[in-house]
Parts: C-alpha cells; structure tokens; sequence
C-alpha cells in the first residue's frame, strides 16, 4: 500500500503506472517511464515521473510548460540550439518553453528525473495509451504521428545543421552541480540554488540543501504550503501529522497543505525542495541583508517574523546538532 506522504522512486509499489515507448520500426526499448505523482492545481505543480532511458529523443521544443531533469545514474549528451555537452550525476537540466532540445543516452540505461509544471505531460501520454487501446496502427503512420505529437505540444524541430561540442558550462539550461545560482550556508546546512522563481513563471524556484547529521527543522502548525521533497543523499527522518518516518536516496516526500512538519538529517544528506512554495531566494537575501545592513532589525523576531511570512517560509525554529539557528 503507498505511504501517505513517502513515495520511494525504486519500489513499484509506488508507481502510478509504467510506460514503455518502442521504437515503431525495430520494437526497440526507447524509454521505461515510471509515473510518480500527477500534475494538481491550474498551474500543474508537482508532476513528477522516473525514467529509464536507453536512445534519444526527437529535436523538438514545447511552447508551453517548464521541465526540470535529475541525472542520477549514467551520462547523456544534450543539444540545445546546435550546442551539445555531456550531463553527468547530480547535473540539473532546465527547459523553459521555446527551447529547442534533444537528448541522447550515452549509458544503458540512463536513470534521470523529471519534474515538471504547465505541461500536463501525463494527460499527453494518457491519450497515447488510449490511441494504443482504440487505433493502434494510427501512431505507425510517420504522417499521423508527426500530427500527433504536433497536437500535443511536442513541436517538432528540423535536426540543426551543426552540431557544435562544447563545455556544459556554455549551455545555460544545464546547471552543474557546482554552478549553483546561489549559495548561502548557515550551521549545519548548505542551501544551494538552480533554479529561480524569474525563469518559471513566478511558480516555483529549486534549492539542494546539504544537511549536516543532526540538521533539523520544524514548521508552524499552520504552514499553508504543500511541500514536495526530494531526498538524494543520505538518511532523513520526516515528522507529518504525527506519523514519523525515514527517507533514503531516491525518495520523494509530498505533504499537502496544513499538515504539521518537521524533519531531521539522521546523516550528512542532500536534499531538494522540489514544491518550490518558499520563496527562498528573496528570503535567504533578505535575512542576509538585515544581518549585516541592520543588525537591530535583524535580532528583532517580530520584524524577522514578517519578513518569514512575506517570502512564504514557515520555518519554526531550525538548529544544527541541538543549538537553535532560528526559533520563533
């Protein structure tokens, strides 16, 4: 039976479904597609799936939705206009619309993430299941295909005329691991950003804490975001509604809105705020800036308190090891 809150990507008891795509002419294994958590809401937060991926897409583009890929095992080559680099372990890939892309899996398989907002992806692959199910010979036809995916947003590109190779570093949609947008570290935790609310369209923004053992936080009782964590590294110990809990590497953690929440690095661990409701780098900017611009606004927990609630960040108290970072 699924956890109500924990969702482990390796145990197929969490999966919604799998989805196998063949290539139409050889029958070979494109991509095994686990579905984790459906779009909600009108902006289609929190789709997430699981992938294992062994060929290469089509050189395309979407105009609407933003994707964002974890690579966790194996490497892939990816093109963007014309530009191709190598991702690697622990690299994010970020795909707004209107960016022209194509991936192609240097491993067998290539084990990444995807996450995704105003896209609805699952409905586009709901209706090739039925199309699967009522009209199977449709999707063999180059010419009805090519409509198929036209009509779902999949915009198909021509190949680019060349294909120039180049560090990761030249290509902004690939955020290396040690390129982060942002770094602020605090006890017990480095917060470290790759993604900014500016390039999502306002709804969201990534963040990797690295967590010390004995790193932990709590959330007030009437926290109004729904929060989804990403736990990569290391062994975290999630307090929800009572109900206490451990994530490993590879586990999602979704909490709905309102539910009391706490968790606690039981070892060094690294972990992503994939919900993205906090607007974290406004907040981590600000509480730096009173720090050292207005120490006496900074030490006044009333004032601090609004600038907490202004950015969304519902944090309690945070303390590293039993010493209080923050506490209100």
């Amino acid at each position: 039976m699924r956890h109500p809150y924990l969702i482990r990507l390796d145990d197929p008891e969490d999966w919604l479904a799998v989805r196998l795509d063949r290539e139409a002419s050889t029958g070979d294994l494109i991509e095994e597609a686990h579905d984790i958590l459906r779009p909600e809401g009108p902006h289609l937060m929190y789709e997430f799936n699981d992938s294992y991926f062994y060929k290469a897409t089509t050189y395309h583009e979407h105009s609407t939705g933003w994707e964002t890929f974890f690579i966790h095992e194996g490497q892939m080559d990816l093109c963007i206009r014309g530009k191709t680099a190598t991702v690697s372990p622990g690299d994010v890939i970020f795909i707004p619309p209107y960016t022209v892309h194509k991936m192609t899996s240097l491993s067998n398989p290539l084990i990444w993430n995807g996450l995704f907002h105003g896209l609805g992806l699952l409905s586009v692959m709901d209706n090739k299941d039925m199309i699967q199910k009522t009209n199977p010979d449709l999707l063999q036809n180059p010419e009805m295909r090519a409509n198929y995916l036209a009509n779902s947003d999949n915009i198909p590109r021509e190949n680019p005329c060349y294909e120039e190779r180049v560090a990761k570093e030249e290509i902004r949609e690939i955020r290396a691991y040690d390129r982060p947008l942002a770094v602020y570290a605090l006890p017990g935790v480095s917060l470290r950003q790759y993604t900014g609310r500016w390039e999502n369209d306002g709804k969201t923004e990534l963040w990797l804490a690295e967590m010390k053992q004995g790193f932990k936080v709590s959330f007030t009782q009437f926290n109004p975001n729904a929060d989804l964590f990403y736990v990569v590294e290391g062994q975290v110990k999630f307090t929800v509604a009572g109900e206490e809990f451990e994530a490993g590497r590879r586990c999602l953690v979704k909490i709905p809105r309102y539910a009391p929440r706490s968790f606690e690095a039981l070892t060094d661990a690294k972990l992503y705020d994939a919900g993205g409701s906090t607007h974290w780098s406004d907040f981590l900017g600000d509480m730096a800036s009173l720090k050292k611009m207005s120490p006496e606004k900074y030490a006044d927990q009333q004032y601090t308190k609004g600038v907490f609630r202004r950015h969304q960040c519902y944090v309690e108290s945070a303390a590293y090891k039993g010493q209080a970072i923050y506490e209100y």
